[in-house]
């Protein structure tokens, strides 16, 4: 194993085969990413996170634990760095679970039919304008920073998302046919839409590479707007779904949603921490056992002098009053708790991926579901409006 720290603090470690290969091409076994960002737990108030990129290991080394010491690798340096929770989206995101890792929010995309302008219930106020794809960077960046912290599940976004202004969103790969609108109101710039024009045969669609904003006319006048760009049949959105847009609008059966999956996934690295700073809305007290599924995996010591991700495997007894959580690690008795759950499966609880009845209901939960039910009752929807 290798590492390199890049300025930004993000960690790279590989792992080159021991005998060269014999067409003398440079290989990487498996790699690994983890950078420093930010998850905003609730509105106005982001913590330390550490987050999964690139992770791979080459076919022709699988089967060697690889995976394994890799993720030790980036556990050991989260935990390092003061992070308490990592967090990924992965189109595999599943083969994450043995190490702790569970769904915590949400995906959708849609399409919506603009052969005909979006109305609304309560039309929007602002004007919206075209601009030069190039334009904009600094705006772009300060919008979504705004937002994010406006957005449970909402995480820092890579600098290469902003850099590049024609950037495409889904394919990381520069578009030439990108058209950049901003939204303004009262002479103050509050939104910000990227669109990639396509066809599909006769048929012409646009496909919404990004969406920020901070105020709700931003948002829907935005929308609006890319409505009635004429000879436009169908406009789709991926990932940046704006939550009760149906609602909003006069015909909400103009949308038609073609996914809905889970995004990211998180493992907490400290869960008596990250507790304590959830956005509650209900109140009680709870006595919860959580199983720590790295526990099963032989503890992995980072290349420098980190020790090895903590077990969050224990007892905690949890009280919330007045949306304040006061959580104390009391022990592992497992037996004396009112309710036991993994660790991953308390990630798709934080922000509401699931609820305590359907865990219960699945096997995956045992205790009382109905009182940690209504502890961990959510604000609001979370989501997380970009990809690592």
């Amino acid at each position: 194993m290798a590492e390199a720290i890049r300025s930004d603090r993000t960690r790279i470690v590989e792992a080159r085969p021991q005998r060269p290969r014999h067409d003398l091409e440079d290989t990487i076994a498996a790699a690994c990413w983890t950078s420093p960002s930010r998850l905003t737990l609730r509105p106005g108030h982001a913590v330390d996170s550490a987050t999964v990129s690139l992770m791979g290991v080459a076919s022709t080394h699988t089967r060697r634990g690889l995976m394994t010491r890799l993720m030790g690798e980036h556990l050991a340096y989260g935990v390092a760095q003061g992070a308490c929770v990592s967090v990924l989206t992965a189109s595999s995101a599943q083969l994450y679970r043995r190490f702790g890792f569970g769904p915590a929010t949400r995906v959708r995309a849609a399409t919506i039919d603009i052969r005909e302008p979006l109305t609304f219930r309560h039309p929007p106020r602002g004007d919206v304008v075209e601009i030069d794809p190039e334009a904009g960077v600094d705006e772009h960046r300060r919008l979504y920073d705004a937002m994010r912290l406006a957005i449970p599940g909402a995480t820092t976004r890579s600098h290469a998302q902003f850099s590049s202004p024609r950037l495409d969103m889904r394919s990381y790969e520069k578009s030439q046919t990108i058209r950049r609108f901003i939204h303004l109101c009262d002479g103050e710039i509050d939104g910000l839409a990227t669109v990639i024009p396509a066809t599909d045969g006769d048929e012409a669609k646009l496909r919404l590479n990004d969406l920020v904003w901070t105020t709700p006319d931003a948002r829907d006048g935005l929308i609006g707007a890319l409505s009635r760009i004429e000879l436009v049949n169908t406009l789709t959105m991926w990932g940046i779904m704006p939550h009760g847009l149906a609602a909003r609008l006069t015909d909400p059966r103009r949308i038609t949603i073609t996914r809905d999956d889970d995004h990211m996934w998180m493992r907490i690295l400290d869960v008596a921490a990250l507790l304590r700073e959830r956005e509650w809305a209900g109140e009680g007290e709870v006595l919860l056992y959580v199983s720590d599924p790295l526990d099963a995996l032989s503890p992995v010591r980072g290349i420098g002098d980190e020790p090895a991700c903590p077990s969050q495997t224990g007892t905690y007894r949890v009280r919330v009053h007045a949306g304040t959580a006061d959580v104390e690690r009391v022990g592992t008795d497992a037996e004396q708790s009112q309710v036991r759950i993994s660790l991953d499966d308390l990630a798709g609880l934080y922000f509401g991926y699931t609820d305590a009845h359907v865990l219960a209901d699945a096997g995956l939960l045992s205790g009382d579901a109905a009182a940690l039910g209504r502890l961990f009752a959510t604000v609001r929807q979370a989501a997380t409006p970009a990809n690592f």
